[in-house]
């Protein structure tokens, strides 16, 4: 979940941004799921489904509201100061990384810096994925009773469901054995591998 949690909740939203929100600022959610839902809230702005002066009025909550702690949430803040190309906020990411709060294990300043300036000319992709959650969601799974892919929401949100409760797991394999922290993450997000589920994968949740 964690890998393709960004995806899939930006595919399932329904326009209550006050879940996503909650889910971000939440300081008993795991970490990677907060950056998930603030990467999902990201890919909503880029592709013109919530307002971009909401989530940026969201993003200086975040400067004056989180806790002044290291966490991933805040490489989170950092991806999105820099893909949404809010130039003016790279004073308070500098800060971040100032005060140690931005893991350079993760990201280095220079490279936020990068990001930025690729976005404001238009060059940061959008990693918004419009595929089918459920046909991410069967690559998880070994089995044969796997069921097809619908575009109804309620048929989708019950077949995921379903997938829940499959059996045939088959043997865990480290895909990512062979992957260079700078380079391009397998899961199709876009990121550097350090940037995106490296840091999942140490954790042991990949």
């Amino acid at each position: 979940m964690t890998e393709d949690g960004a995806m899939l909740l930006a595919r399932l939203y329904d326009g209550n941004r006050g879940l996503l929100e909650g889910l971000v600022l939440d300081p008993a959610a795991d970490q990677f799921v907060r950056d998930a839902a603030l990467d999902a809230y990201v890919r909503l702005a880029q592709d013109g489904v919530a307002p971009r002066e909401v989530i940026r009025a969201f993003i200086e909550r975040l400067f004056a509201e989180l806790p002044r702690q290291e966490n991933f949430i805040w490489i989170g803040v950092t991806n999105a100061v820099s893909a949404l190309g809010f130039a003016d906020l790279a004073p308070a990411v500098k800060q971040l990384f100032d005060d140690d709060l931005a893991d350079i294990a993760f990201m280095e300043y220079g490279e936020f810096e990068d990001d930025l300036a690729a976005a404001r000319r238009g060059e940061f992709p959008n990693r918004y994925d419009r595929g089918s959650p459920l046909e991410r969601m069967r690559g998880w799974i070994y089995g044969e009773d796997v069921p097809e892919p619908s575009e109804s929401r309620a048929t989708l949100l019950a077949d995921m469901a379903a997938l829940a409760g499959l059996d045939g797991i088959g043997q865990a394999v480290n895909e990512y054995r062979d992957v260079g922290r700078n380079a391009p993450c397998p899961c199709g997000s876009g990121k550097k591998f350090k940037k995106c589920c490296l840091p999942k994968v140490e954790a042991g949740l990949l």
